[in-house]
Order: structure tokens, then sequence, then C-alpha cells
């Protein structure tokens, strides 16, 4: 089972191409995570993958199924996107916006101010996966951004798709919440679902994902474990000299990438 790219070419209107020839397969029961330079497709990657953004050519497959000829509760059955960023233009509670996830998919007219028993463990259910059942009855705009973010997770859970792709969720969230959103997507990777996450943290990314793919120009410019790509020769096309290198904190582990102190050129160091 895998969600697969095959030549894909995708960009918005009046514009040229983000995406150029690019293949991708992501089976269910990994963990990927999707880097690269800001501009070079990532988030572009992520709408062609759930069909929200048409294809110029190639296509997208869903365990072998063409994903253009699926109507859209078909996709939201299979497919769980979180964007980036999502502003709710109402104070919803927790319950409300897990279920309305589900009632995206089909599995329940579930929006409602009352709650059904059976809607309710449902979205117990998505909550649990997330670690955040404590949060129900609150409302959106009074969690953390960490509380919120497993919160808007647990909404795609909801829907129970094979495959999770998600556009930054670790932004502008603590060190602690970071990690602990990772360590949930590795989780879920492990029991069966295919993730897809998009970050700029290489060394999260690192730590966590089972592979990473390293997108530069709108194509695919590496893929592999931490310490198979996280090398100058691969990282240097795409940041230039503004990283440096330094060497594993343990024996197994991928190095270190950090900015290039100013001055200073890139490559490892001890």
């Amino acid at each position: 089972m895998s969600l697969s790219a095959h030549r894909v070419e995708a960009g918005y209107p009046n514009a040229a191409s983000v995406l150029k020839e690019v293949e991708l397969d992501l089976q269910a029961g990994r963990f990927l995570c999707l880097l690269g330079p800001n501009g070079t497709g990532k988030s572009t990657l992520c709408r062609s993958l759930c069909g929200l953004l048409p294809l110029r050519s190639g296509r997208v497959e869903v365990d072998g199924q063409d994903l253009a000829g699926m109507r859209p509760r078909q996709r939201a059955r299979r497919l769980g996107f979180l964007p980036q960023d999502i502003q709710p233009a109402f104070s919803f509670r927790v319950e409300e916006t897990v279920a309305l996830g589900a009632r995206v998919a089909g599995h329940g007219r579930w929006f409602d101010p009352h709650l059904s028993e059976e809607a309710l463990d449902s979205v117990r259910s998505a909550l649990r996966q997330v670690e955040a059942e404590n949060l129900l009855g609150r409302e959106l705009g009074s969690l953390s951004g960490g509380e919120r973010r497993r919160v808007l997770v647990a909404s795609v859970l909801a829907q129970e798709p094979d495959y999770l792709l998600l556009d930054e969720p670790a932004a502008m969230l603590d060190l602690h919440h970071q990690a602990q959103l990772f360590a949930m997507l590795q989780r879920l990777a492990g029991e069966g679902l295919g993730v897809l996450c998009v970050t700029h943290d290489v060394n999260l990314a690192a730590a966590f994902a089972d592979e990473l793919v390293l997108l530069h120009g709108g194509r695919v410019h590496a893929r592999g474990r931490g310490e198979d790509v996280l090398k100058e020769d691969i990282l240097r096309p795409m940041f230039g000299n503004h990283f440096q290198l330094l060497p594993p904190i343990e024996k197994g582990a991928p190095p270190v990438v950090l900015p290039a102190q100013s001055g200073q050129s890139s490559g490892r160091t001890s």
C-alpha cells in the first residue's frame, strides 16, 4: 500500500511550474519528512498529493488507484491533510473541531452542538491517539499552541485516513512540543499510517523520521536516512555555504546540521 507521485508537474495559475517530474512513494507504516529551501515546492507537493491542486502532468495514485478519478469524499477517507495554518472563523469546542473532521469524510452527521454518544466515542478515540482527551470541553482559542496542534491533528485522524500529510505542523512550537508532536507522528506511523511531514527542522526530522526527502528546485534532490543524506555534497546545492555539519552526538546517529556562523564556510567541524 502506498501513496505515489509519478512524474508530477504542478504549479499555480499564470506562473511557471513549481514541481517538475516529481517521483515520490509514501508507504503505509512509514514516516517521511520533506525538507528543502523556501519556495522549492514542499507545500505544493502536499497539496498535489491530496488532490487540492490540479496536476499539469503526471499522476498521483492511492494504492494503485488514480487520485484524479476519486470523488472528494473518497479522497477524504483515504488522505488526511493538515495545512500550515488554520484560523477557524468561529470558536469551536475541541469535540466540535474533531467531529468536523469526521463529517468531512462522511463518517456521520456530527457537526451538532449536542453530539451523540457514538460521535463522542469516535471523537475521544481520535483525541486519545494524540494524547489530548483531557481537552474535551475546551474552546480551541483557549488552548496553547501545542494543544491546538494536537487537536487539529486529531480532527484529521477522525477522517480515519490511510495517509496523513502535514505541512509545518511544528511551526512556532517550543522545543518540548516539537519533540512531542514528532514522537506522536512516529508512533502513528508505527501503527500503520503513512505519514508525510513538511518541516524546516532538519535535526528534528532526522531524529524521528524513517526517511528524509530533500526537495530542491521542484525536484527530489535526495532521499534516505539522515546519516545517508545529511552530507556536505548533498546539502551544498540546496543551502550554499549557509550550514555547518557537526559530528553525531552518539554512534549511529546522523550528523547535526546548524546554520553557519558569519564568515564561516560550510563543512564538518569537530
